[in-house]
């Protein structure tokens, strides 16, 4: 016990909002309050694990896991903290801080952790790309996985949007997503398929390049799943919200469309869902008289409901964009 008050003691100069030191008395620009109540499915801030990440707050949570800041004390430097914590199926113990899953959930929780493992090992091992937010570390510990990221300082690509009017020429789209696609490209043909693309898992950093991050397993983006699902309405794909469909390489296809479709257009495009019973997806060209046909048609073909008949690869969705004279 004398050693983790020391290493509390040791540690009580960073602020647990953001990771930066502490002023004199104290307090941090960021404005964090560490006494403020926190979620009792995290992490409490200043627990170390891997025996070197101490964690900060929580900065997100979905069905499958939650992300902090944290500092890798080793390294010295700021990192984020990806931890397998799937709520509709377990707990956290108050006694150990150990994940402890539901009785009656002991199988699947094993085999989504094991999902969540292979995931992130598989990006921890793909090559540097500046459009790829990088894994660092994947570990067990505590029952379960935790991912470790390389801080980066980003914006999400829906903020960014935003700040730029809400909409952009192709020319800025096509320089914007032409990188991206590259990325995509490789992560395809390693057998590797996101899912989860939106506005919100596309980041932007410092330079004005896209980043994909946002990542998680399959159970996490389809609608019929055990944990709870983290669907985007108007950028997940049609199979994602029915059991039994396959996913592919088109599955990416279709969300990475929308999102240059809103890009565009500066409008949200209608849901898969909906789209089903009444399909008023209105082409972008009809919503911006400066998209050209060519444009419009190969966003439109990207997102066709039925995916044997949408784009299937995002090289024919680039081929076809590029058809464009503009």
């Amino acid at each position: 016990m004398k050693e983790v008050f020391a290493l509390l003691a040791e540690e009580r100069n960073l602020c647990m909002g953001c990771m930066s030191v502490l002023d004199e008395n104290g307090n941090c620009r960021c404005g964090y309050n560490e006494d403020a109540p926190t979620d009792e499915a995290c992490i409490p801030v200043r627990t170390v694990i891997g025996e070197k990440y101490i964690v900060g707050k929580m900065i997100k949570i979905n069905g499958e896991a939650i992300t902090y800041i944290g500092f890798d004390k080793e390294n010295e430097e700021k990192v984020f903290i990806q931890e397998y914590m799937p709520g509709k199926i377990a707990k956290r113990s108050d006694l150990t801080g150990e994940v402890v899953p539901f009785s009656g959930y002991e199988a699947q929780y094993k085999t989504l952790m094991a999902d969540f493992y292979d995931l992130f090992n598989s990006l921890r091992n793909f090559k540097p790309s500046e459009h790829l937010m990088p894994v660092l570390n994947v570990f067990r510990e505590n029952n379960t996985v935790y991912a470790i990221y390389k801080y980066i300082k980003t914006i999400s690509y829906g903020d960014y949007l935003s700040h730029n009017g809400g909409e952009f020429t192709w020319p800025q789209v096509k320089k914007l997503f032409m990188p991206l696609f590259t990325t995509l490209t490789y992560l395809h043909s390693n057998g590797f398929v996101h899912r989860g693309i939106s506005p919100e898992s596309i980041r932007v950093n410092a330079k004005g390049q896209l980043m994909l991050c946002g990542f998680g397993t399959a159970a996490l983006f389809s609608k019929d799943s055990i944990i709870e699902p983290s669907l985007s309405a108007g950028y997940s794909a049609p199979e994602q919200y029915t059991s039994g469909c396959w996913q592919g390489e088109w599955t990416d296809v279709y969300s990475v469309a929308a999102v240059v479709y809103k890009s565009l257009t500066g409008t949200l495009p209608a849901d898969a869902e909906s789209r089903k019973e009444v399909d008023h997806l209105c082409p972008p060209e009809e919503l911006n008289f400066n998209i050209s046909s060519e444009v419009s048609d190969a966003i439109l073909n990207a997102m066709i409901l039925n995916g044997e008949y949408r784009t299937r690869s995002i090289d024919d969705f680039t081929a076809e964009l590029l058809e464009s004279a503009g």
